[in-house]
This record gives C-alpha cells, structure tokens and sequence, in this order.
C-alpha cells in the first residue's frame, strides 16, 4: 500500500445575485477556510454584470463564476449545464428571484444533489408577487429542498405568512470581531458619531438617521457601504450633509471592524431584516447599537447596549438621546 486513499472533495454551488460585500458575502469569506479545513470545494455563482465583491471571494480561496441572470428559458439552461459541470453535492440558493426554477433545474441536472435556500429577510409580497413566490416555494419544496432561516423572526414569518417549514441557523461574525483585541477604546471629546453599515436600499430606511441628524451640532454620521441603490431623496439629503461636514461616506471597506470599534454609537433603522450581520459585529466590538422595532429584530432587542426605537420615531428620538450625554454614557456601558 502507497498510501491512504484521499476521497475526492466534496462540491457545493453558492447561488447569488450580484456578488457585494454585504452579510452573506462577508459571511462566506470569514468561513473560507472551515470550508477547506472540512473537505469542501466551494463555487460561487453570481448572476449578472456586476460583482464588486468577486475579486475578494476569489482571494479568499473559492472558484468565482458569473452568469447571465436567470430569467428565461435560455439562461436557465445555461445554469443546467452549469450544475452538470461542477457536479455538485449540495446547491444552495441565496436569491429569491426565480430560486424554483433554479431548484428544478439543479434537481434535474445533479439528481442526487441536496438543495438548500437560505431566506434572507422577512418578506411579506403583496399581490401577484405574493402567488409567484408561494408556487416558486412550492416548487423548491416538491423538488426536496429544504429551507433555512437565519433568524427566528424569519421562519416565524415563513411559517405563518407563507406556510412553509425553515431550520433556524443563525447568522454569524468573524472571528476578528470576536477577539481579545476587538474593542477599541474610543477618542473623547469631538463629535458624537453614528455608524451605519451596508446598502442604501429603501429596506434598510437611512434616510431616517440622516434626517434626523440635520440640524444637530456635534453630531457626524459614518456610511460604509454601498449607495449604487440610494433613493433620490436621500441622496439628496446625503449630499447637504456631506457638504456641511455632518456625512462621511467611506463606500465598500475592509477595515469594518475599526470603524465600528471607534464610533459612538452603531444604527440600523431597517424596515425589516433577516439577522443583521453588521449589528451583531457593532455589539461584539462594544459599540451600543439604536435598531428600530421592527421584524428580523428580535433576537436583539433585549441585548445590553441596544436601544430599540420604533419605525416612525426615529426623527424626534434619535435627537433627544443624543443630547443626553447620560444615556450615551449608560448604554456604552451596558454595550461594554
């Protein structure tokens, strides 16, 4: 005998929309070598042209593959052949576009493939939107896949909204921000600065710091981040600030950790959302954390160092406690 037989790695796809450092993306990087350490060979997919977070997936040690969206017959077939190229052990499907279709297809191109969806946020369609995701969901289903939620608040919504079973498997943090060296101490005196990290969507709702930041002295919100999806009013808004001093925008950065560890205060005044992975790391460093009261949070809201705000409050509270150097002072503590 030459040696002990090496079995041949196990495959699993990631299936993506545009690949950008948001949670899941920074997710997968942070992991990159408990995927290799475990014997798995790692493809990402990434639908359409634009992927500013590729190059940083590739360096991280996975095979990085852009394709068309899929949205019709053609793109899908091209997805089939795909599948039947790498062969894959598991498919897991991060997009909630088309995700049956790209569940049928992978069942018929790799058979014995595990299908996993991950639901990312709270969802709640209307309409005609809402009958084309519960027959897409349907179909995932009838095709044996199985669905992950990364919060409780999401698989209470999939169960009770849509009627669809999900395994709660929470997000997590990487290591760095879990380290002795995590927290930092912070500068006194200057202004009081607020942190706010990821997308502009209209979901994730800065425009209701922004605005309720406008006429205070001393106050300087910090965006890392991407504003490719900023409404129109708020770019505006966006703009005055900046102009005045009171905005720093510091786009798409690796140095997260810092920036968290060296401000005031984190805020995320989302809509809704999954299990935000930027709140998780802003409390894991020290930093206290305004969230607002709304689905996808309440895995926080009694966590010390958090200060829940409610969705239509933002303008007149967030304010009032700043001008209360007490409060700050208590909630850091508490965040400590």
């Amino acid at each position: 005998m030459t040696g002990a037989l090496r079995m041949p790695p196990r495959a699993v796809i990631h299936v993506f929309g545009s690949l950008r450092p948001s949670g899941m993306e920074r997710m997968m990087v942070s992991s990159a070598q408990y995927w290799t350490e475990a014997g798995w060979r790692v493809v990402i997919v990434g639908q359409g042209p634009d992927h500013p977070y590729g190059t940083d997936l590739e360096d991280s040690g996975f095979g990085v593959l852009s394709v068309d969206e899929v949205r019709s017959v053609t793109t899908l077939a091209r997805w089939f052949r795909l599948v039947q190229r790498v062969r894959p052990d598991v498919v897991h499907i991060h997009v909630e576009g088309m995700h049956g279709p790209i569940a049928l297809a992978a069942r018929l191109a790799a058979p014995r493939a595990r299908l996993v969806r991950t639901v990312h946020s709270v969802f709640r369609f209307p309409g005609r939107i809402r009958v084309t995701r519960t027959l897409q969901t349907m179909a995932f289903t009838l095709v044996g896949g199985e669905s992950v939620a990364p919060s409780p608040d999401v698989a209470r919504n999939e169960r009770e909204y849509w009627g669809f079973k999900s395994t709660v498997i929470e997000n997590w943090v990487a290591d760095e921000f879990q380290s002795d060296d995590a927290q930092s101490v912070r500068e006194s005196g200057g202004d009081t600065t607020i942190a706010i990290v990821g997308n502009c969507s209209v979901i994730k709702n800065h425009a209701a710091v922004l605005r309720a930041v406008t006429d205070l002295n001393g106050v300087r919100v910090i965006h890392v981040g991407s504003e490719s999806d900023m409404p129109e009013d708020e770019r505006c808004l966006a703009d005055d600030l900046d102009a005045n001093g009171s905005l720093s925008r510091l786009g798409s950065r690796r140095d997260v950790k810092s920036i968290l560890a060296a401000s005031d205060v984190y805020a995320m005044p989302s809509l809704h959302e999954g299990m935000g992975v930027s709140l998780a790391e802003a409390l894991c460093v020290g930093t206290p954390a305004l969230i607002s009261d709304a689905l996808g949070f309440s895995w926080a809201r009694d966590l010390p160092g958090v200060q829940v705000i409610p969705n239509s409050e933002w303008g007149a509270a967030l304010p009032e406690l700043l001008r209360d150097p007490i409060w700050l002072s208590l909630l850091r503590e508490a965040a400590w």
